[in-house]
């Protein structure tokens, strides 16, 4: 259920921003796709043998992971420290990088897990010398945009030959190999290539082993705890565009460092974490940063929502955890992700049968709070109307009109439906608000137990 609700959070993301953005290559001949690499234009066919081998050694390096050892490992995994330098040490083979990795979640104490934090977001920061994997897709909106990507000319600095990475100073690689797709290949792959792949992994095991309700706590006090300098970006600092914004004038390298320790700080604070109320804490406190967008954008709204063995209790915690992002942030884009899964929160998911403690739960104090972004007339026609009319037209019983219906940001009926809607909504709101005034007292009972408060 998390997985379909996230993929829809991002096509609606994608929908609604509809960003434009220029090619960078010319479209490849029919026969013929561009190169991943330093090879020349491939043939399909030879692209696609590419893929399934890689798919092939992939899938045997996860079958060999799980029973794989060696003396080295063995002593490696006696201690913290024994393993961190193994783990990261340019000596250590590739295999036993990623078996380290594949086995090593709880090696590191809580104190120890910014070790892990700090290395992924150096590794991060500098290219790693290999090229995308043959079978591969590119999301362009992975990532907010700096103004060097736009205008790549704009009194950058100098690129760096090298960087610091992990107490070493590495050279920074200026072109792409191939990427690694046979065995042999990864044995003599590049040592920052091997080190994002090993610390991805690690990563994922050590969230696993710190998702434990009662392990958890502490790996959240560690991430708040890690020293991650970060700027301050006012809304008049920050330009926005589609992917969520920009920033002037600023070191493209240390933007990327910035932005890697933002995001890996919010991943290990909430992926893999228990559905419980520190959780929904957590997004808060990420989403409601009025001074750092970065931050604010990095939350994991999408998990604002319940489904499996979630309470409905939970499922109450999460909808107050909406409103009051809704109620708070001045961010457009997060508050568009947030009204997107309270709409879904609204809705009859289609599992009542399976899980019948989940139910649809929508507040007129939910429609208000949206409705204040849906007629800001700040925000771009378009921006009202997919991010924020719609998710009302999807909660109210009596909307002004269908959800959906527009679909082209040029459309010549968005700003009549506007129209429509802000009628409809100035018509609503005496009953919305005397709806709202008795849900108030159980929603600041529930906003209680989140440290947070409702208007």
């Amino acid at each position: 259920m998390r997985l379909r609700l996230q993929l829809a959070v991002l096509v609606f993301l994608l929908l609604a921003v509809r960003p434009t953005v220029v090619a960078q290559h010319a479209a490849p001949e029919p026969t013929r796709v561009a190169s991943t690499g330093t090879k020349p234009l491939m043939a399909e066919k030879q692209l696609g043998y590419l893929c399934a081998t890689n798919e092939k050694t992939e899938a045997a390096e996860r079958v060999t992971l799980e029973t794989y050892s060696s003396p080295a490992l063995e002593n490696a995994l006696l201690s913290s420290k024994s393993f961190w330098d193994y783990i990261t040490d340019p000596a250590t083979s590739y295999l036993d990088r990623m078996a380290a990795a594949h086995h090593g979640g709880s090696r590191l104490s809580p104190e120890e897990l910014p070790w892990l934090w700090q290395a992924m977001a150096d590794v991060r920061a500098v290219p790693s010398g290999v090229a995308a994997p043959p079978c591969s897709a590119v999301m362009l909106a992975a990532l907010p945009l700096t103004i060097d990507a736009l205008e790549p000319g704009s009194n950058r600095p100098r690129p760096r030959t090298t960087q610091v990475v992990l107490g070493r100073e590495t050279p920074v690689p200026t072109k792409n190999i191939d990427f690694p797709v046979t065995v042999e290949e990864r044995d003599h792959s590049p040592w920052l290539w091997q080190m994002d792949r090993a610390l991805s992994i690690l990563f994922t095991r050590t969230n696993s082993y710190y998702g434990d309700p009662s392990r958890y706590p502490a790996r959240v006090k560690a991430a708040w705890n890690w020293p991650i300098p970060v700027l301050t970006y006012r809304p008049g600092d920050v330009v926005r565009n589609s992917a969520g914004g920009f920033v002037h004038n600023l070191d493209p390298v240390e933007w990327k460092l910035e932005w890697s320790r933002i995001s890996i700080r919010s991943q290990a604070l909430t992926e893999g974490a228990p559905h419980d109320p520190l959780l929904l804490e957590t997004i808060l406190k990420l989403a409601l940063n009025n001074d750092n967008y970065y931050v604010a954008y990095s939350a994991r709204v999408d998990d604002l929502y319940a489904w499996g063995q979630d309470s409905y209790h939970f499922e109450e915690l999460a909808h107050v955890a909406q409103i009051a992002i809704l109620q708070k942030t001045q961010w457009d884009n997060v508050a568009a992700q947030t009204a997107f899964v309270t709409a879904s929160l609204a809705r009859d998911n289609g599992y009542s049968a399976s899980v019948p403690h989940v139910k649809p739960l929508k507040t007129a104090t939910a429609v208000l709070a949206i409705g204040r972004w849906a007629v800001d007339k700040k925000l771009s026609s378009w921006n009202r109307y997919y991010s924020f009319v719609n998710p009302v037209c999807r909660i109210a019983d009596d909307p002004p009109f269908p959800p959906d219906q527009l679909r082209d940001p040029k459309d010549p009926q968005v700003d009549e439906k506007l129209k429509i809607f802000e009628a409809w909504f100035e018509k609503k709101k005496p009953a919305l608000k005397q709806q709202a005034e008795a849900e108030l007292p159980r929603l600041r009972s529930l906003a209680k137990e989140l440290s947070t408060d409702i208007e």
